[in-house]
């Protein structure tokens, strides 16, 4: 049975606050098991065309700091100047998840960042 997009958010967001957890403490190895599912029900949402890309970008409103962080980064072509702000004012707020936004901040600026259309 194929998960609606309200199912693929719920489960987008436990990964990505689980994900956070294990960057916070340190533990990359399960971080990086994390990211791989987190990968996976992306791309199930960026199936989804235009609902799917609003669905993740309402994340950028999410409460904790890397949901949003990630939310932000995956709308920075589709949301610019939403994104962007989300981004600065992660970097502004002294958090881990700071740390991650400025560095896509930067490569943002440069043009070089790229994120793949099924990613």
């Amino acid at each position: 049975m194929e998960k609606s997009i309200d199912q693929l958010i719920n489960e987008l967001v436990n990964y990505l606050i689980e994900r956070g957890k294990t960057i916070d403490i340190g533990d990359y190895k399960t971080g990086n098991k994390l990211f791989t599912k987190i990968k996976k029900v992306a791309n199930l949402l960026e199936q989804q065309g235009i609902p799917g890309k609003e669905a993740i970008a309402h994340l950028m409103k999410h409460e904790n700091s890397y949901v949003r962080c990630w939310a932000a980064l995956h709308s920075l072509r589709y949301k610019t100047e939403e994104a962007e702000r989300i981004l600065k004012d992660l970097v502004d707020s002294k958090e881990i998840a700071g740390i991650d936004a400025r560095m896509y901040l930067d490569i943002w600026k440069r043009e070089s960042f790229i994120i793949p259309d099924n990613w």
